[in-house]
């Protein structure tokens, strides 16, 4: 089922949507995506999709946008069952979530203005006056008039135009001089308050991040000599741009705690020729994000090994000579206080049986024998309790053997610890007395009259034909 944290949105509220399973049976873990997706409803009753969200947490938060006012909102998860093995798209379960209620508009009288598009630019190194991009662009609920205006222009090398957000270079932009991505800060205002009082103090602001992409250009080296008659002599060198390695940068020694699910670290490729750069590690234990961000396929325990290397690699997209930066890493795993078990072996046994328990401690492995199927009423230090019940014992009951070396049975007669009686020592003719039976009762008739040999026998003679002895004769 999925829980929905709030029916009834307004704009700027935020609804969670939570999957859960009261018999656990969500499959999470590496590889095992749990695809969620959020819809809004228009006007035509057709659901539309506002965002997908392929991710590892069973939570989806979303805070509501202006433009999902007066639609409904649903969430579509798809997952894997945890029963069953296969776990192939085609085998995975959708469960769609309760609709909220149509959103309510933004109470506030006059909201502020919001910036849509137009905050990641691109543009070649170029002279000045040249635009960048396409405008950066912005709306607002309440149609007001928007001035854009920069409040962190790096070097000053931009400005902006202030009714149409169109950027561009104020200054010459070469490849060669300029490092890194140029953020710029850029401001928009409608001018009122919230109270929609006038008011000329920007409303919002934010960062659009420009990347300046290298031309192709050959350099000139010109050198200066002088020829016997003494006039100089210029001659030109033509210096063509190569390929570089990226660098890779970030922590080499990191540590993580035992079974945590988050990323290692965070690793940077800086390349000269500002490639696109593809991430890659060489322990199947490890993956590596397009962000570079490094993870366990598993979380880690510390018991199974309390360091792991691994090496970072990032290539580039050169056409002709892709080329490759790495960084060796040491994870380091750190222990974490947990419940251990101990188990007994075997699980139950016979008196005289000699039970195994080991266990382990902060500082190596031990191991105790306990006989007699006991286990000692108090641990040593460092030792943690057994799990369950203890095992069973068993008695052994001596079994008696008869005189034809067969074993009798296990529950010794109370006659065969008695003195015989005297019709029996003697041999005298006593038949059994017969009941009479009952006209209509169907139950087995008792046996006839003993014979001789079985009544000087007595009722404890083998039944391989041997003569049991009287008692006090030899």
């Amino acid at each position: 089922m999925i829980e929905v944290s709030n029916l009834t949105p307004a704009v700027g509220e935020v609804v969670r949507f939570v999957l859960s399973d009261p018999d656990g049976d969500i499959a999470t873990g590496s590889g095992l995506l749990i695809s969620c997706g959020l819809s809004a409803q228009d006007s035509l009753g057709v659901w539309q999709p506002v965002l997908h969200s392929p991710s590892y947490s069973m939570t989806l938060s979303y805070t509501v946008d202006e433009d999902d006012t007066g639609k409904p909102l649903r969430a579509e998860v798809y997952h894997f069952d945890r029963s069953s093995p296969d776990h192939s798209l085609a085998n995975r379960k959708h469960l769609t979530s309760e609709a909220t209620a149509a959103v309510t508009a933004d109470p506030i009288i006059n909201a502020p203005p919001r910036f849509r598009s137009g905050l990641q630019q691109t543009i070649p190194e170029s002279p000045a006056g040249v635009e960048v991009g396409a405008p950066v662009v912005a709306s607002d609920r309440d149609n007001d008039t928007l001035t854009f205006a920069i409040n962190n222009n790096p070097d000053d090398l931009f400005e902006i135009n202030a009714s149409t957000g169109q950027l561009s270079t104020k200054q010459e932009l070469d490849f060669e001089s300029v490092s890194g991505l140029l953020l710029l800060g850029v401001t928009l205002h409608d001018g009122a308050d919230a109270d929609d009082n006038p008011d000329d103090t920007e409303d919002v602001s934010a960062t659009v991040a420009i990347s300046v992409s290298d031309l192709e250009e050959e350099g000139v080296v010109t050198l200066s000599d002088a020829d016997p008659d003494g006039e100089a002599i210029d001659d030109t060198i033509n210096v063509a741009d190569v390929n570089e390695a990226p660098v890779v940068s970030g922590d080499a020694a990191p540590s993580m705690r035992e079974n945590a699910n988050s990323a290692v670290a965070t690793y940077r490729a800086a390349d000269p020729e500002r490639d696109t750069v593809a991430w890659s590690v060489n322990d199947p234990d490890f993956y590596i994000t397009d962000g570079g961000q490094l993870h366990f396929r598993v979380p880690p325990s510390f018991e199974d090994g309390a360091s792991y290397p691994v090496t970072v690699t990032a290539t580039d997209d050169d056409s002709e000579t892709p080329l490759s930066g790495s960084l060796d890493v040491a994870v380091t795993i750190t222990d974490v206080e947990e419940p251990g078990t101990v188990a007994v072996t075997p699980p139950r046994g016979w008196e005289g049986t000699r039970f195994s328990a080991p266990w382990r401690t902060e500082t190596a492995a031990s191991a105790a024998r306990v006989g007699s199927g006991s286990v000692p009423p108090t641990a040593p230090a460092g030792r943690t309790s057994l799990e369950g019940p203890p095992a069973p014992i068993r008695r052994v009951r001596k079994t008696p053997i008869n005189t034809c070396g067969q074993r009798s049975p296990t529950r010794t007669p109370r006659a065969a610890t008695r003195r015989l009686p005297r019709w029996l020592r003697d041999g005298s003719e006593i038949r059994r007395r017969q009941p009479t039976p009952h006209p209509n009762s169907r139950k087995p008739q008792p046996p006839g009259p003993l014979s001789r040999a079985r009544r000087l026998a007595g009722p404890l003679a083998p039944r391989c034909g041997r003569r049991m002895p009287t008692p006090g004769t030899s």
